[in-house]
């Protein structure tokens, strides 16, 4: 749970820099930066998942060696839950930005731009189901 509350003020922290960093320039910059910051959130997020997942199979591996099936039931829950911890935590962040990214190019009259930032901020967001949906196989593997 240490690692979630380190993402979530990770994620905090750049968000107030990127947020506060688009004052007064380019819309094209302003589309960019959203863009970047999503991919970063979404990056972070993402590589959290994987290394909690892989820690979560080397302990479920171990416990099923020992004939504890249960336990190892029980990791397994836990990882699922906290994957969709971060991944709650990343989706707020990512649509918070985008939303905000998307009110100003238009308030600008960028709408292009702003349809752009909107597309990519949907395909991350989609990509996170496709890592869950991914994490609960690899899970469900470990016990065949």
């Amino acid at each position: 749970m240490s690692r979630l509350l380190t993402i979530a003020v990770a994620l905090t922290v750049v968000a107030a820099s990127a947020l506060t960093a688009r004052a007064h320039v380019d819309p094209a910059d302003v589309a960019r930066r959203c863009v970047a910051h999503v991919d970063q959130v979404a990056e972070r997020a993402t590589d959290a998942v994987i290394e909690d997942t892989l820690d979560c199979l080397a302990e479920i591996r171990r416990l099923l060696r020992e004939g504890r099936v249960d336990e190892a039931h029980a990791v397994a829950r836990q990882c699922v839950q906290d994957a969709r911890e971060v991944v709650r935590l990343a989706t707020a962040e990512i649509s918070d930005t985008c939303a905000e990214c998307i009110r100003y190019l238009r308030s600008v009259g960028a709408n292009q731009l702003a349809r752009r930032v909107y597309d990519h901020c949907l395909a991350v967001l989609d990509s996170f189901d496709t890592l869950l949906a991914r994490q609960r196989q690899v899970l469900a593997d470990a016990f065949n």
